[in-house]
């Protein structure tokens, strides 16, 4: 696996593998390319953190209905 040599990573390597992993992250959000090209970096910040805050919520509202249906068993 790719993460096991992470310590053996130049700074450049760690720049471009963080980039690329934003970059993945935009695009499975559903964010065209095009548009990914003419982020600045705010707005990259503002729609992961807003993404994060989506999945958060979704997913405590899930283990809230898991709860609940647990409960009237």
């Amino acid at each position: 696996m790719f993460l096991r040599d992470v310590g053996k990573m130049s700074p450049d390597e760690h720049v471009l593998y963080n980039y690329w992993l934003v970059m993945l992250a935009l695009l499975e959000i559903g964010i065209p390319w095009d548009a990914i090209q003419d982020f600045t970096t705010d707005e990259i910040a503002l729609v992961l953190a807003v993404n994060l805050a989506r999945k958060e919520k979704s997913e405590e509202a899930e283990m809230r209905q898991t709860q609940f249906a647990s409960m009237r068993r």
